[in-house]
């Protein structure tokens, strides 16, 4: 046995020095356990590589009976490779491993050297996972963990138990032999090792810097606000907005028979009895009519900046009677509207232009069409407010019971069919034994008895100043200020320019009279001027 241990001693001293390299030695705690004192020696030829020498040597008896003994001599080297860095974490290692052994009285499966004693030697090779763990603060220290197994051939002789018992004969086996570790390993320091190392599979505690506050940037400088303005377009421009009956003098359009007047929504309607042409303001909604009539007119006439230009009116009858006496009513009817307009305010008579429709025919071939549409359940598409949809509005299903839709057919194609007025009438009068005529007259002659049609036509004078306060608002458009500020000092005096003028002055850097010009269109109710006095204030 002495023999052995010298040869270990000479091959530990023949381990190759790495000049600079990183030395260990570490003991298998679980090795000294089994009552057998151990030693490992470990270098590290790379970052990643380490190469080891363990050696086991068990001189003792196991029990108190002679016969029982477990010695042996162990001689392992061993190569690993680090996952991560030499020492730390992870690895895997691969060895070869010889051992002499004298065992008896031991229950080993390996051998069966329960009943019998057994000496010899072995040979092996395996491989082993494990995972280090620094211990303490300067980490020279490591604790680690393995596990794995080595294939081995054994060669032997055999001798009964008893001590020095007699020789039964030689043999050989092969086996897999287990191997566990717990190794307490300590790590030499040398000028290349730093006592506080830390390695890359570390989890490193990454200070948290807290930056530094930096100052809430100085907000951004009020930007005023403008916008263009509207032309003034007098007091017909603003009467306009309520009241269709107005329109500027450039949509003008002279009257043929081809219109369906009752689908405009942009005319007054005035109502006559039959077969008369005196207007009272008693029969139907006369009265609101007419008064809405001349107020309209007189509030544009007193108006400096607009004017009325042209106030058409178109008479009409019904479809009753010969041709000739409805044309004439139709004349009348339009000339007493215009009389009645000139008697609450004094108008010239080229002011007018009164048209006679004679009888309404194109009015009710399309009462009729209407008729027969809302008769099949289709829609019928009118103008909100025109005298169609009020017309249509007011038709019961009892109205549209009272006649069938041949009848309303058949009118449709007299009308399309006859080109004489007085003929196509006294056929419809004929349609049914007359009982369809009958008709006509409760529930749709009665719409054609009226003046038929009026419109005002206005012009107002043109906004020189607006021109000027929408060019200079188009120069700021594009901050061009300095050429803005002169054009509108030339307007300051049309409230409309002074939210803008505002503006130019304070780009100009006269912040004062800027403030004076926004107070003043503030309190004109400019919605801006309001907004750029709160965002300028100090």
């Amino acid at each position: 046995m002495l023999r052995k241990a010298f040869l270990f001693v000479i091959l530990l001293l023949s381990w190759p020095i790495a000049g600079r390299a990183q030395w260990s030695l570490k003991n298998n705690l679980l090795y000294d356990a089994a009552l057998t004192p151990n030693l490992g020696v470990e270098t590290r030829f790379s970052q990643k590589w380490t190469g080891a020498l363990n050696v086991g040597f068990s001189p003792f008896e196991t029990g108190t009976n002679s016969t029982r003994r477990w010695r042996h001599l162990l001689v392992m080297p061993e190569a690993r490779y680090w996952f991560c860095e030499a020492y730390s974490h992870h690895f895997l290692s691969a060895n070869v491993v010889y051992s002499h052994y004298n065992a008896s009285r031991l229950d080993l499966p390996i051998y069966g050297t329960k009943d019998f004693r057994y000496q010899g030697d072995l040979v092996g090779a395996g491989a082993s996972y494990g995972y280090a763990v620094p211990i303490g603060k300067n980490k020279h220290w490591n604790i680690e963990f393995e596990i794995g197994a080595d294939l081995c051939y054994a060669w032997y002789d055999k001798y009964n138990c008893e001590h020095c018992g007699g020789k039964i004969g030689p043999g050989h086996k092969w086996f897999v032999l287990p191997k566990a570790a717990v190794n307490l390993a300590w790590l030499i320091p040398n000028k290349s090792f730093n006592k506080n190392r830390a390695h890359a599979c570390d989890e490193v505690e990454v200070p948290v810097v807290t930056p530094p506050v930096q100052p809430e940037p100085a907000p951004a400088p009020y930007e005023p606000v403008f916008a263009f303005v509207e032309d003034n377009t007098g007091k017909a421009g603003e009467l306009q907005k309520n009241n269709p009956i107005l329109a500027h003098i450039s949509k003008y359009q002279p009257y043929d028979n081809t219109r369906i007047l009752r689908k405009e929504s942009s005319a007054l309607y005035v109502f006559f009895p039959l077969d008369s042409a005196v207007l009272r303001r008693d029969f139907r909604d006369n009265a609101d009519e007419l008064d809405r009539i001349v107020d309209i007119t007189r509030q544009v006439l007193a108006d400096s900046i607009s004017d009325v230009k042209k106030i058409q009116i178109i008479g009409m009858a019904s479809i009753e009677g010969s041709t000739k006496h409805n044309c004439e009513l139709g004349e009348r009817r339009g000339q007493a509207l215009k009389a009645y307009i000139q008697q609450y305010v004094p108008t010239p008579d080229e002011m007018y232009e009164v048209a006679n429709g004679c009888e309404a025919w194109t009015e009710f071939r399309d009462q009729i069409n209407d008729l027969r549409m809302l008769k099949s359940g289709k829609k019928v598409d009118a103008l909100p407010g025109s005298p169609a949809a009020v017309s249509n509005a007011a038709i019961t299903p009892e109205i549209l019971a009272g006649i069938g839709e041949k009848e309303l057919d058949d009118i449709l194609d007299i009308i399309d069919a006859e080109t004489d007025e007085a003929r196509r009438e006294q056929r419809i009068k004929q349609l049914n034994g007359g009982r369809t005529y009958q008709y006509l007259k409760q529930n749709v002659l009665a719409d054609q008895r009226n003046s038929g049609y009026l419109r005002i036509y206005f012009d107002y004078v043109p906004d020189e100043a607006a021109k000027t306060i929408n060019r200079a608002t188009a120069l700021m458009k594009e901050n061009k200020f300095s050429e803005a500020l002169p054009i509108l000092e030339t307007v300051k005096a049309d409230a409309r320019a002074w939210n803008a003028l505002g503006v130019a002055l304070y780009k100009a850097g006269q912040k004062e009279q800027a403030l004076t010009y926004f107070r003043r269109a503030a309190a004109e109710g400019n919605q801006m001027a309001k907004k750029n006095l709160e965002g300028l204030k100090d």
